[in-house]
């Protein structure tokens, strides 16, 4: 099990006076989430903070048939989406790590290109108080594409970032 970043903050001790609300109604926030990669070449386990992932989506292909004047419609194959995750570039050394996977796809100092697939990436989904209430794993994951940010003087406000956008066998969600 990956350690989450909700442990490493000291917890709030507010009490038991507040009142108890209902947060059943609740819904998931867009921006609570850490990303988990599992069996990335060189680091193993890789949990890194994003700033945006894209939607992951699959959809399937129609099969269309001709009867007579009729269409009709079969579900054919299923086509996984990229997904493109933008990360912070943290002087921790992650942009170091996502390049040197990348490298492991696609080398251009020798030219060389493997098939490095991680095991895993799952997008964490998390409540208020930084609980997991579902998750979205993505199975055999491999980079297709690394990119930094523009350096720009005007943007002296905001960080500097990594993209990188992932291609996928197969994903599951679990609520």
């Amino acid at each position: 099990m990956p350690a989450y970043y909700k442990n490493q903050f000291r917890p709030a001790n507010l009490g038991t006076s507040l009142p108890a609300l209902s947060t059943e109604l609740d819904s998931v926030r867009a921006y609570q989430f850490e990303v988990h990669f599992e069996g990335v070449p060189g680091a193993d386990q890789l949990t890194l903070a994003a700033k945006q992932v894209s939607p992951i989506g699959v959809s399937v292909d129609d099969i269309e048939v001709h009867r007579v004047n009729e269409k009709f419609f079969y579900p054919g194959k299923p086509s996984p989406e990229e997904v493109t995750i933008t990360f912070d570039d943290l002087y921790s050394g992650a942009s170091q790590k996502l390049y040197s996977w990348f490298k492991t796809i696609y080398d251009n100092t020798t030219g060389t290109i493997t098939t490095a697939k991680a095991q895993k990436c799952t997008v964490v989904q998390l409540d208020g108080d930084l609980n997991v209430v579902g998750s979205t794993s993505m199975y055999g994951v491999y980079p297709k594409g690394w990119k930094e940010s523009e350096y720009n003087y005007s943007t002296a406000n905001d960080f500097h970032t990594i993209e990188m956008t992932l291609r996928y066998d197969f994903a599951d969600h679990k609520s």
